[in-house]
């Protein structure tokens, strides 16, 4: 079974599949280095993705996220993360505070106001915030 516990499966591909969830039972791909899950109808990602140690690039753009959860922050393998096209109401704030190392953390589109740049503690090279609406930016 694709999520038996142990499984070596090091990419997970499910772009443009309709998705609207995504089981927890992810968590058991203790190998998986790329989870790409873009294009798609999911509203919630569960907190079980904090488990994925190895995990190197995440995409979660154009979906349907409020919120992303805040065990993404312990996720200190990442490389990139992308929350491109989402209606995000609250910024992911453990991928700030936390010191995510994602290179790329790519926010492009975000319309959550109370988003402080400054306040950004990411150790990560490229922050996007292209077409972003912003305040209190300084």
């Amino acid at each position: 079974a694709l999520f038996e516990k142990g499984s070596k499966v090091k990419e997970l591909i499910l772009s443009k599949n309709r998705i609207p969830t995504v089981p927890p039972e992810v968590s058991q791909l203790c190998s998986l280095r790329t989870l790409k899950l873009d294009c798609n109808a999911i509203t919630h990602i569960p907190p079980e993705i904090g488990m994925l140690s190895e995990l190197q690039l995440l995409d979660l753009s154009s979906n349907n996220l409020a919120a992303v959860p805040l065990e993404l922050g312990t996720l200190y393998m990442l490389k990139y993360v992308n929350l491109l096209d989402n209606p995000l109401q609250v910024s992911p704030p453990d991928m700030y505070t936390e010191g995510c190392h994602a290179l790329n953390l790519d926010l492009a589109g975000h319309k959550h106001p109370a988003i402080r740049v400054p306040a950004l503690k990411t150790t990560a090279p490229r922050v996007a915030l292209r077409f972003s609406v912003l305040e209190n930016i300084l």
